[in-house]
C-alpha cells in the first residue's frame, strides 16, 4: 500500500508474516531530517504487536477510521507535524498519527450521488441547468475532513429559437396637404420592420398610417352639399349587398340617390361620411363604406345588453361623379326603434 502526504512524502507499506512493514519515502531535501531522538524520518517501522493484521483485510477506503485502533502507526508524529503539519492533512493523519492528532473518531466526508439535472433556466434560446450533491455519505464528523470538490455542477442547455416580435420603424415625412385652400388632410406612414416579426412572433400593434388636418387658407364659394338618410329598406341583408335607406331627411345638392342608395359627388372636394348601424338583440353586423367599389372603412358589432349600435367615419377626396355607399360584408339583421336609428350621412367640407 502507498499513502502520499504533502510535499511528495509517501508511506510505502507491505504485509509480511502477519506484520505490516512501512517505509517513509521522502524527497532528497528531507532525507536527513531527524527527530529529537535522533531517528531519521525515512526509517522502516512495523505494526505494534497488538495490531493483528491476520484478522483484517487490506483497507484502501479512508473515509472512516473505524478500521484501525486509535494509535500512531509510526513513532515520529511530532516531527511530521512540526515540519509538515501532518495533523492538518486529516485524510492521511487518521492513518499515520491518529492518537497524536486526536482523530480517534474522525470521519471524513464523502459525496452523495449527483441529483438529476434541473430544468433549463430559459424557455427559448440558450441557457444553463444545474445539478447538485451533498457531503453526507457520510457527513464529516469528529474533526474529519470535508468533501473535496464542488457541490454544484453547471451545464449548458438549449431550447427552441426565441420568436422575434415586430416593432415599428420611424414615421415617414408628412405628405403634401390634399387641398390648396381650406382644411385638408395629410398623412405619414411607418412599417413594422424594426425588426420584422418572425413567423411565430407578434406583429406590431397600432396603425401604420397617421392623418392630420392641414391647410390654413380659406376657400370661397363652397356649395352646400349635405345629406342624411335613415331606415334601411330591408332589415335583413346578405353578404355583399348594398344597403339602401328609405327615409331621406336632408339631401342638399341632390347627391344621394334613393333607388341605388349611393351618394354621387356633385363637385370636386373633400367629403366626410358617417354611418351608424344598429342590430337586433344578440345580433351581429359587419359593414363597410365603399368608394366606387373600394373599401374606405370597415366595422362590426356584436350586440350586448348595453350596446347594439356602432358607427363608421371616413373622409375622402372625390372627383365629380365618384360614388360612395354602404355595403354589408356579413349577413346582417338591422334593428329600428324610436331610440336607435341606422343612418347614413355626408357633407362637403371644402373644395
Amino acid at each position: 500500500m502507498r499513502y502520499c502526504l504533502v510535499l511528495g512524502i509517501c508511506w510505502i507499506c507491505s504485509i509480511h508474516n502477519g506484520a505490516v512493514h512501512c517505509f517513509l519515502e521522502v524527497p532528497e531535501q528531507f532525507a536527513t531530517l531527524t527527530a529529537e531522538t535522533g531517528e531519521t524520518i525515512g526509517q522502516e517501522i512495523s505494526t505494534p504487536a497488538q495490531f493483528d493484521v491476520s484478522t483484517r483485510e487490506e483497507v484502501t477506503d479512508i473515509t472512516t477510521t473505524s478500521y484501525v485502533e486509535c494509535s500512531n502507526s509510526q513513532s515520529n508524529c511530532k516531527i511530521l507535524n512540526d515540519t509538515l503539519n501532518i495533523c492538518a492533512d486529516v485524510p492521511h493523519a487518521v492513518i499515520l498519527c491518529q492518537g497524536y492528532c486526536h482523530l480517534c473518531n474522525a470521519v471524513n466526508g464523502n459525496w452523495s450521488e449527483w441529483t438529476k439535472w434541473g430544468t433549463c433556466d430559459v424557455t427559448c434560446g440558450n441557457g444553463t441547468k444545474i445539478r447538485s450533491r451533498k457531503c453526507d455519505n457520510p457527513a464529516p464528523s469528529h474533526g474529519g475532513g470535508y468533501c473535496v470538490g464542488a457541490s454544484e455542477d453547471i451545464d449548458f442547455c438549449s431550447k427552441h429559437k426565441c420568436p422575434v416580435h415586430g416593432s415599428w420603424g420611424t414615421w415617414s415625412d408628412w405628405s403634401n396637404c390634399s387641398k390648396e385652400c381650406g382644411p385638408g388632410l395629410r398623412n405619414r406612414t411607418r412599417r413594422c420592420d424594426h425588426p420584422e416579426p418572425s413567423a411565430d412572433g407578434n406583429h406590431c400593434f397600432g396603425a401604420s398610417i397617421n392623418y392630420e388636418v392641414c391647410g390654413q387658407q380659406e376657400c370661397t364659394d363652397v356649395p352646400m352639399i349635405l345629406f342624411r338618410v335613415r331606415s334601411p329598406s330591408h332589415i335583413y341583408t346578405s353578404q355583399g349587398a348594398n344597403i339602401v335607406f328609405s327615409i331621406i331627411d336632408i339631401n342638399e345638392g341632390r347627391g344621394y340617390d334613393a333607388e341605388s342608395g349611393q351618394f354621387r359627388a356633385p363637385v370636386n372636394g373633400t367629403y366626410s361620411f358617417i354611418a351608424q348601424y344598429c342590430v337586433a338583440e344578440q345580433g351581429f353586423a359587419q359593414i363597410e363604406l365603399v368608394k366606387d367599389g373600394s373599401s374606405l372603412q370597415k366595422g362590426g358589432i356584436m350586440a350586448s345588453l348595453t350596446r347594439h349600435c356602432a358607427d363608421l367615419h371616413a373622409m375622402v377626396f372625390l372627383h365629380r361623379g365618384e360614388r360612395v355607399w354602404i355595403r354589408s360584408t356579413f349577413a346582417t339583421h338591422f334593428s329600428e326603434s324610436l331610440l336607435a336609428w341606422s343612418t347614413f350621412s355626408g357633407a362637403l367640407y371644402y373644395v
